[in-house]
């Protein structure tokens, strides 16, 4: 049982089934009527802690070792990245079903590399071209392209989405490099920390609810679909590699569709379900050479 615990397989898929809670726990927590900034702000005020924490004791006194230069970056990423797609996350479930939503935002891998080839000079290959065609065709058939309307609460719910996915793509096309020369760990609490200041001082003022309810979801928000999940990522990748993590981590939607099914009682027609598979089936493939290429390294 240890050895299951331990193994980078294991982690990688509590890690999915941890940020797969994330949309339905939001819908949950709007029933009470809580706003979505506010719901932000409460569950990275919660994280914050736990992310320090962390720093603290696995970078030990070189945890607060960081020149301006990295605090500027930080700080972007923070803001820019993991900020704008959260804050466009919970509007997008705000506006339309919890798993659409997880399905929409799920096309960031593709997006990445969208951002990699035009920015940062990666090669555009044959699996990429083929795994970003997959992943849009996926997304054409989930968002049911036909009947799309953007100036409906549903086409604004996707395009929320959409939006929270390139912001995401931003802040993994950097972090991409990061990683290189930054521990994840450093990277992710530093920002999550600036992400909370600049977003509290912009948007902190504000009435809180006083339901204990709301805030028991913003804890399990910040803590069992946020922080946990993370720290399961990090050692999962560690163990088995960002290819094979990747890969796994696609199970993520498919839990969310089944979360979704069984406590929000939503449902997708077959055209939706068939652009899912579609869809994750793209990220795979965009990931399976990648797998390939660290087997060597990590095994």
């Amino acid at each position: 049982m240890k050895r299951l615990a331990a193994s980078g397989y294991f982690l990688i898929i509590m890690a999915a089934i941890g940020f797969s809670l994330k949309a339905v726990l939001v819908k949950e927590a709007y029933s009470y009527g809580v706003e979505p900034i506010t719901l932000m702000l409460m569950r990275v005020g919660i994280a914050v802690p736990f992310h320090l924490a962390a720093l603290l004791i696995l970078d030990g006194k070189g945890a607060f070792k960081v020149s301006f230069r990295e605090l500027v970056f930080f700080a972007v990423m923070g803001i820019v990245g993991i900020g704008c797609a959260m804050l466009f996350s919970f509007y997008s479930i705000e506006l339309i079903d919890a798993s659409l939503s997880t399905l929409v935002v799920f096309t960031y891998p593709a997006m990445t590399v969208i951002l990699l080839i035009l920015f940062f000079g990666e090669r555009a290959t044959a699996p990429k071209i083929v795994s970003l065609g997959l992943t849009f065709l996926g997304l054409a058939l989930m968002v049911r392209v036909d009947k799309i309307d953007f100036l409906t609460a549903n086409g604004q719910g996707i395009l929320f989405a959409l939006i929270a996915a390139l912001a995401f793509a931003f802040y993994n096309s950097l972090s991409e490099k990061a990683v290189r020369s930054v521990s994840p760990v450093r990277l992710s609490a530093y920002c999550v920390f600036f992400f909370a200041v600049f977003f509290g001082v912009l948007f902190g003022d504000r009435s809180y609810p006083a339901a204990p309810e709301v805030w028991g979801l913003a804890a399990l928000l910040g803590i069992f679909s946020g922080f946990l999940p993370f720290l399961c990522l990090l050692y999962g990748i560690k163990r088995i590699g960002a290819g094979k993590a990747v890969i796994i981590g696609s199970l993520g939607p498919v839990f969310t569709v089944i979360w979704a099914f069984l406590l929000l009682g939503e449902r997708l027609d077959f055209v939706q379900i068939e652009g899912m598979v579609v869809a994750i089936f793209g990220v795979i493939v965009l990931r399976l050479k990648d797998s390939g290429m660290e087997k060597g390294k990590v095994e």
